[in-house]
């Protein structure tokens, strides 16, 4: 897989270059692009990167929520039907979300806020667990209040079915458990 200023793809031998997602914003937060080589072979080089942190707060800084793009095709289905993907993402400490809605994650040094991805088939169903969420504080608004809390601990798992098989995905939040210590509502 890589990421190029065409969008999200997947180099597949026999079959070339496939698009899973197309961008269609100018600027992709976080992205940086593959790059190639010089003279002849002009190969790839570097798949490139997506900083998921930068993205993820680029998508939420917009209001409503503006994708950077669209689906590449109605062939997508068959590109999805032949592709697993296993992994692991390390979130770093920090804050993630908007100046109103964040946690500050804490503890990667600990190996807490491992994102552990897995699809046997990617069109049918993708998994994201966490399962050691940790956050040394969360603050959102709830009925025009501001919610504060302490530290954060959770267990949980997102589940994404169907997606290149409908206009929207199935999407399951679970949540095995959940932590939240000096919660406070309003201001003191």
């Amino acid at each position: 897989m890589g990421i190029s200023r065409g969008g999200i793809h997947v180099d597949a031998p026999r079959l070339g270059r496939k698009y899973l997602y197309l961008f269609t914003a100018r600027e992709i937060p976080g992205a940086q692009f593959e790059t190639r080589g010089a003279g002849r072979s002009r190969g790839v080089t570097d798949r490139g990167r997506l900083d998921l942190r930068a993205f993820v707060e680029g998508l939420l800084s917009h209001q409503p929520f503006a994708l950077p793009g669209r689906m590449a095709n109605r062939q997508l289905e068959a590109t999805l039907d032949r592709t697993r993907l296993t992994g692991e993402l390390v979130l770093g400490d920090g804050r993630l979300g908007t100046q109103d809605h964040h946690l500050v994650l804490a503890g990667q040094a600990q190996g807490r806020n491992r994102v552990i991805v897995s699809a046997a088939v990617l069109s049918h169903e993708l998994v994201l667990r966490l399962p050691e969420l940790a956050a040394e504080r969360a603050c959102t608004a709830w009925q025009g209040l501001p919610v504060r809390s302490g530290p954060v601990s959770a267990d949980l798992s997102l589940r994404v079915g169907g997606l290149g098989l409908g206009p929207r995905p199935d999407v399951t939040l679970g949540l095995g458990s959940l932590r939240l210590q000096d919660v406070h509502v309003g201001t003191d």
